[in-house]
């Protein structure tokens, strides 16, 4: 269950949250999520980051172009340092904003590029309104290979 949303930003420098499921079967899905939104300011633990994780959530506020190209940049570093590819969910967060002068830079071309260009995964979703946060974990399994079974256990919990 989602906690309360903080209105005011806190930069994260590296925040580890952790998940055990036990599946049916008796095998066991183990998820750590490592937020590094402030780790650009420390590239020795940002390359570390990118060399251990077996996968990636990238966002970028849908009101914010630098936000896009930070992803674009970030997506770009991960790819230089990992061979194999590891699975990527791109995700535009703050849907829920009116912006009455429009989107910097329209889903179309976002959604587009992440899935055809980057052949990534694609999710929109809203913090504040807890909108569409489960999709973004059932794209990153999605993308992740894991099969159906699994996923629909790890969502049941």
């Amino acid at each position: 269950m989602a906690g309360p949303f903080i209105e005011k930003y806190r930069e994260t420098v590296e925040e580890l949250h952790h998940a055990e499921y036990s599946l049916p079967d008796g095998a066991s899905l183990t998820l750590d999520i490592l937020d590094t939104s402030g780790a650009f300011a420390f590239p020795a633990m940002r390359q570390l980051s990118i060399k251990r994780a077996n996968a990636f959530i990238l966002v970028f506020a849908v009101d914010d172009a630098r936000s896009w190209e930070e992803v674009a940049r970030l997506r770009q570093e991960i790819l230089e340092s990992r061979e194999p590819r590891v699975p990527i969910v791109v995700v535009g967060n703050k849907t829920d904003l009116e912006l009455p002068e429009g989107r910097p830079i329209k889903r179309e071309i976002t959604e587009t590029t992440a899935r055809l260009d980057w052949e990534c995964g694609y999710v929109e979703c809203s913090a504040k309104d807890n909108q569409s946060i489960i999709d973004v974990f059932k794209e990153l399994l999605n993308v992740s290979k894991i099969s159906p079974q699994i996923l629909r256990n790890v969502l049941k919990n």
